[in-house]
């Protein structure tokens, strides 16, 4: 005859209970008003971490780059061709933390635009602490047909990611340029 222990029954099931029935800080979406850079700024402070900011559809010029620093953000445009954004300096993204917890972020469905570059289209730039992997810049389109001097993506620091699915129209060539090092080399 067995010999059953209804107590640590009853614990198995209530700890069953408390993991199945947890559920953790779920990320939000935060909706730009607009394409304009200050919106889609706004949007991106508004964010929290690991949080998704949509940006609609439409034509804007921004004046200086959508930036965000140790986020880990997804911004979803409403796809290639159909959120167009004319801009030199279009995005800088910076991660200064020791660990990689803020390099897994994310931006897709964007058009950016404009004449010839004078300077980085979109800047990446991580150079503390230990590599660091995770974030993807993908199904965009890079479109800058003059021939100018400045770089399409500039990656540099300690961190690597993954560019995959982007159309690109360059004057020069598209350049992406990877430059690793950390702070104190």
């Amino acid at each position: 005859m067995s010999t059953a222990h209804p107590r640590l029954a009853t614990v198995g099931v209530l700890a069953l209970g408390v993991i199945a029935g947890h559920r953790g800080v779920e990320a939000a979406t935060v909706a730009a008003a607009s394409c304009s850079q200050l919106d889609v700024q706004a949007a991106v402070d508004r964010a929290a971490v690991d949080d998704t900011v949509t940006v609609p559809a439409g034509a804007c010029a921004w004046s200086e780059a959508v930036a965000w620093r140790n986020k880990n953000l997804r911004l979803l445009g409403a796809g290639a061709g159909q959120t167009v954004i004319t801009c030199q300096a279009c995005l800088s993204i910076t991660s200064d933390a020791m660990t990689s917890e803020f390099s897994r972020w994310r931006v897709s469905g964007f058009t950016f635009q404009g004449d010839a570059p004078s300077g980085t289209v979109v800047q990446i730039w991580d150079n503390v602490g230990p590599w660091k992997a995770g974030w993807r810049f993908d199904h965009n389109e890079l479109a800058f047909p003059g021939a100018g001097s400045g770089y399409g993506i500039f990656v540099g620091g300690v961190t690597y990611g993954l560019i995959d699915n982007n159309a690109s129209r360059w004057g020069n060539g598209l350049a992406i340029i990877n430059v690793a090092q950390q702070a104190d080399e």
